[in-house]
């Protein structure tokens, strides 16, 4: 009876090894290139296809050129790549309880980055809620909502005001 294995049988398993490890760094590879694409519109589906059940915060910094990702109020990437192509003509709003625009101010969450300018914050929430954005581009606006709905595209910021007021006109109903 065979009490140890033989040199052959030792090669195939790190051969097999080799093979499981080749592919699982491939699909690092994929992903690292797939944050590199993120746009308003993919932001939260792809934050949470990685992390779910937790609180995120997506943070732009110094005219909007670079980005960080906290998990839990925990720094975990920094240098990602913002998601909007056009910085120069950003406006960032929310919507007050009046129903009317405001401009976005936005708060860094840590204290060693304090000296960096926010030009954009995003939260998720473990319920998978989020924050509530307005985004002017110069092509177009873009409205996050903060539930479970889908990303909502706008040509201007005046057919954006005429879906607010024609949702005000229904819970008036």
């Amino acid at each position: 009876m065979k009490k140890s294995f033989t040199l052959f049988e030792l090669m195939i398993v790190i051969i097999i090894i080799g093979i499981i490890y080749s592919m699982v760094a491939f699909n690092f590879k994929n992903i690292s290139k797939k944050e590199e694409k993120l746009s308003l519109q993919t932001l939260k589906t792809h934050l949470l296809r990685y992390f779910s059940n937790e609180h995120l915060t997506f943070i732009c910094e110094d005219d909007c050129k670079k980005c960080i990702l906290y998990k839990d109020y925990k720094l975990i990437k920094k240098d990602l790549n913002p998601p909007f192509q056009d910085r120069d003509s950003l406006k960032f709003y929310k919507i007050s309880l009046d129903g009317t625009l405001k401009k976005a101010d936005f708060i860094h969450i840590d204290a060693n980055r304090s000296n960096h300018s926010v030009c954009f914050r995003y939260d998720i929430y473990p319920n998978s809620s989020s924050s509530e954005l307005v985004i002017e581009t110069s092509k177009e606006v873009v409205y996050m909502m903060p539930y479970f709905n889908k990303i909502k595209k706008f040509d201007n910021i005046n057919e954006f005001r005429d879906y607010l007021d024609s949702l005000k006109r229904e819970v008036v109903k």
